[in-house]
């Protein structure tokens, strides 16, 4: 019998040039389809999103999910409505938060009233970015996949949500976007961390035309300058030892 494959993987390999508007999209779907066919699921994950905004009191029929929506300033990834209550996500997979991009999105927000949120989903948090173009909050793909695997341990095995959800955690476990637990046999103390992260800035220094910044606290690593744009970032986050 031939192994289940992934659909979302599937069809990524059309999307090499789309790969973060995929990723986007995907998530814009699944998060759709959840409202229709398991609404307290869809809230729980919904109100993470939007750091909870948009809690789990708020009838599903009133929620509006839209991709790339546009605004004055940009077109933001991810749009949650709920009445008069609105939230923006910007996805990150592979590219930088431009220089002022989240700083002039929240300048947009502002005419839409209070109960607005900005949110950032990427790698590693925004530890990495100015104070003024930082989000609200900011989310971790190694966290959305948390959810989502509460999510499915909740469903039905046999509904079609089960297996669009599965899919997709499958999709982006299989894209790495999530840092796996180091085990306490790879490391064995702080001294080999500090060894891995110096030779990180090394290969940052031999590039040469590229500056580099530490960053400590939750996540411990090096973000990477080009040009004063962040353009990567090599480390990991504490929280998942």
């Amino acid at each position: 019998m031939q192994a289940k494959q992934s659909l979302f993987l599937a069809l990524h390999k059309w999307a090499q040039y789309q790969d973060e508007n995929f990723c986007t999209e995907g998530l814009i779907y699944i998060l759709r389809l959840m409202l229709i066919e398991a609404p307290s699921q869809a809230l729980d994950v919904i109100g993470w999103l939007t750091a909870g905004l948009i809690c789990s009191d708020t009838p599903a029929d009133t929620i509006k999910i839209s991709g790339q929506v546009i605004s004055p300033n940009g077109r933001p990834d991810v749009e949650i409505e709920a009445g008069l209550k609105k939230a923006w996500i910007e996805v990150k997979v592979d590219s930088a938060v431009g220089s002022s991009q989240l700083q002039r999105y929240r300048k947009d927000l502002i005419i839409h009233g209070a109960e607005t949120k900005l949110l950032l989903l990427s790698h590693g948090g925004d530890g990495h970015l100015s104070e003024e173009n930082r989000p609200h909050t900011a989310l971790r793909w190694a966290d959305l996949a948390n959810r989502l695997a509460v999510v499915v341990k909740s469903l039905d095995n046999a509904t079609k949500i089960f297996f669009v959800v599965v899919d997709y955690l499958e999709f982006i476990n299989a894209r790495r976007f999530i840092q796996k637990s180091i085990s306490i046999e790879a490391i064995n103390n702080a001294d080999d961390v500090d060894q891995l992260l110096a030779l990180v800035k090394l290969a940052c220094k031999a590039d040469g035309k590229r500056t580099w910044k530490q960053y400590a606290g939750p996540t411990r690593g090096y973000y990477i300058y080009d040009a004063g744009d962040c353009t990567g970032w090599v480390g990991f986050n504490t929280s998942d030892l």
